[in-house]
């Protein structure tokens, strides 16, 4: 299991009750002109407790989660098992089974996951991730900078230039960009987020 699985594994009842308490319109603001029309297919990298993409195939979308922690996924299939959202035991930097499908999605989400990664998987993580997003498709991500008391060896923190030269180099352009605040009430959390455009 992945570090950041074995992290979120043993605390999965507590954090997905958590994290879905916020909303994904509100999460998500900055993002919701970027989406594709609704019937696309949408790919959630890193889909924890299913807040996303439940809200996603609700709004009309094809979803596919991908979520390494078994704890994770279970919680979030327990709780809408009727969802029409197809899950899968997969992580980034490789992603190998969602890639042997040789499937690609008109838009990509990848919210709250590169921070569980080091610096030095950024190129391959992109790389990834471009693999996946159909030819004028978008991928929108969202990190956080490491806080007081988190994991040194699951928080990593990331700068936007940094950010933007891995996706740079794997075919992604910068198309927007903007911070949040934390909706979970964390006052010294600042989320960041940037969407990138497949060429």
């Amino acid at each position: 299991m992945i570090a950041s699985a074995a992290f979120y594994n043993p605390r999965a009842e507590e954090l997905s009750e958590r994290y879905s308490g916020a909303r994904f319109e509100e999460v998500h603001a900055g993002l919701l002109p970027h989406l594709p029309p609704r019937g696309a297919t949408i790919a959630d990298v890193g889909a924890g407790s299913g807040r996303d993409a439940f809200a996603l195939a609700r709004l009309g979308y094809r979803v596919t989660a991908i979520e390494p922690s078994p704890g994770m996924r279970e919680w979030a299939m327990s709780r809408r098992p009727t969802a029409d959202v197809r899950w899968i035991d997969d992580a980034l930097p490789d992603l190998g089974l969602v890639r042997a499908e040789g499937r690609m999605f008109d838009f990509v989400l990848c919210s709250a996951v590169l921070m569980h990664l080091p610096a030095t998987t950024l190129v391959a993580c992109f790389a990834t991730l471009a693999a996946i997003t159909a030819p004028g498709g978008n991928l929108a991500i969202s990190v956080r900078a490491p806080i007081s008391g988190d994991p040194k060896a699951i928080f990593h923190a990331h700068s936007a230039l940094a950010l933007e030269a891995a996706a740079k180099g794997s075919g992604l352009a910068l198309r927007d960009h903007g911070e949040s605040v934390d909706l979970l009430g964390r006052q010294l959390v600042k989320w960041r987020w940037m969407v990138f455009q497949h060429s």
